[in-house]
């Protein structure tokens, strides 16, 4: 506890030497304190102002004061919230004001969001920030991308909190906090959906406060900032990873809408909502959900946004071999796009024709899959859409897997695959690496088949992706063969272990490279 008191005033105050006295005043700092590394560290980070006897002194009447109104915590609590308060005590109004204020953050805030929500009236956060982190009730955490970020420990945050609803100005804080995030949504949506790397690395980063700040604007009724977090963050959702939590926040958030509130409110979280369940093969209640969608988007009148919903409906009849159905919702969307001359959009339908082609099953109309595939793939390439370039290149491979053409199966797997892994889209490694499996297995890697097939395995787990049962029966996958074969079996439970971004580079090693024979 000693060399830990020591650790800290240096980092404070470099070359602090103490004196015996100064030694024996530590010792009474780390005796009082119980040896709590925390309460440790916010005592020397005093050392600065304060000489370790005139810290004794003072935390000796703190300590005392906070007891006598908390006995009915344990006795090491106690002494945690004293060595907090006398902390707190010694703040500046301003630092004390912006030390409450913090406790809104439930992760690791960047400046631009403290500023924002914190930054009225303090006339300066960069200096209160400073004070905070110099005397260890904020921590910098520096990011990968070199933005630094703060952070308080759980047990400093609650007793801000405490102070801040003291205040009364907790209810405002709040709100600040949440619109901040709505905005930051608002802002990287367009780059997130297309895939844009840094913009989804954001969002990760950011994830807990956005969690909170959608638990807010659920719990105070604010359907507009509930509504924009959840659509703006569905895509965020289904490429990091998380769509059972976004599906369960985008349920609450409908059933939280009323009569009075606007059609565009629901429709766009009618739409988060539908695409979570797609992803979660939850197909009955997505093709509800979307149909919803459609019929407030026709009393509209909008073509664009019509053609839209219409398109997504279309999925949901896929898994069900509705192959009918779906080519007539995509006749009426293509008939409209082509009146609004939208190639973009035109080549989504294509796409989703392919799909629907490849998804009945008639080999007669897998012809006519791929080349509504390649048609699609040609517009998405003419566009730059990387995201819909590796979808596209997936659905191009899934046919040359029922083709048994592998070599065109690894070249598009391989595309599909490089573009996920750029953006990091665990979704889109669940599929594809689950048809790259199938093609390792076919050349006769059945090791590294089954590695791949584990690393599928577990995402399927984690990400809650559902789609890839359905796939598997139109490319003869049999992954629980892998999993089961005593030749296997120790290979899928390592690819199970592995960190994805190693299994994805064992599958791109595998498709690259052509197996003996040539096939």
């Amino acid at each position: 506890a000693v060399s830990l008191f020591l650790e800290r005033a240096r980092a404070v105050m470099p070359g602090y030497t103490p004196s015996p006295a100064d030694m024996r005043a530590i010792a009474e700092i780390c005796h009082r304190l119980d040896g709590l590394p925390l309460a440790i560290e916010l005592a020397a980070a005093r050392i600065r102002l304060l000489s370790p006897p005139a810290i004794v002194a003072r935390l000796g009447q703190s300590l005392s004061l906070l007891a006598g109104g908390a006995r009915d915590l344990p006795i090491r609590q106690q002494t945690l919230r004293g060595a907090i308060a006398w902390s707190h005590e010694m703040l500046a109004p301003d630092d004390q004001r912006l030390f409450g204020c913090f406790s809104v953050f439930a992760g690791r805030a960047d400046l631009e969001a403290v500023e924002d929500v914190c930054g009225t009236p303090d006339p300066d956060v960069l200096d209160g920030l400073a004070s905070l982190v110099d005397k260890s009730l904020v921590r910098r955490r520096d990011t990968s991308d070199g933005e630094p970020r703060f952070v308080m420990f759980e047990t400093i945050r609650a007793f801000a909190a405490e102070r801040l609803e003291d205040t009364g100005s907790a209810a405002e804080m709040r709100e600040r906090h949440a619109r901040h995030y709505h905005g930051l949504v608002e802002r990287l949506r367009p780059a997130a959906e297309a895939g844009d790397r840094d913009a989804l690395d954001h969002l990760e980063r950011d994830h807990t406060d956005l969690r909170a700040a959608i638990a807010w604007a659920l719990e105070t009724d604010d359907h507009e900032v509930a509504v924009g977090l959840v659509s703006g963050l569905w895509r965020f959702c289904q490429k990091r990873g998380y769509l059972l939590e976004g599906r369960t926040y985008a349920e609450r958030v409908v059933a939280a809408l009323g009569p009075d509130d606007p059609d565009d409110l629901r429709v766009a979280a009618l739409d988060a909502l539908g695409g979570l369940q797609y992803w979660l093969a939850d197909q009955g209640t997505a093709q509800e959900t979307y149909a919803q969608a459609l019929v407030i988007r026709r009393r509209q009148g909008d073509p664009a946004k019509i053609a839209e919903a219409l398109y997504n409906l279309s999925f949901t009849f896929l898994f069900q071999t509705a192959i009918d159905e779906a080519g007539a919702v995509l006749d009426e969307a293509a008939e409209l796009l082509r009146g609004l001359g939208d190639e973009a959009a035109l080549g989504r339908v294509l796409w989703a024709r392919a799909n629907n082609e490849w998804a009945s099953g008639d080999p007669s109309r897998l012809p006519a899959a791929s080349t509504y595939a390649l048609q699609a793939l040609e517009t998405f390439e003419r566009q730059g859409d990387s995201f819909m370039i590796g979808w596209a290149s997936y659905t191009v491979a899934l046919g040359a897997l029922v083709d048994d053409d592998r070599a065109a199966a690894r070249r598009h797997l391989s595309r599909a695959l490089t573009l996920f892994r750029e953006t990091g889209d665990v979704s889109g490694y669940t599929l594809v690496l689950d048809a790259s499996a199938a093609v390792i297995a076919r050349d006769g890697h059945l090791q590294d088949a089954a590695r791949v097939a584990g690393q599928v395995a577990s995402l399927e787990r984690t990400t809650g992706t559902g789609l890839n049962a359905f796939n598997r029966d139109s490319y003869k996958h049999d992954p629980g063969r892998l999993a089961t074969d005593p030749e296997t079996a120790e290979a899928f439970a390592e690819g199970a272990r592995l960190a994805v971004e190693d299994v994805v580079t064992l599958a791109l090693a595998r498709l690259v490279v052509s197996p003996a024979g040539g096939a």
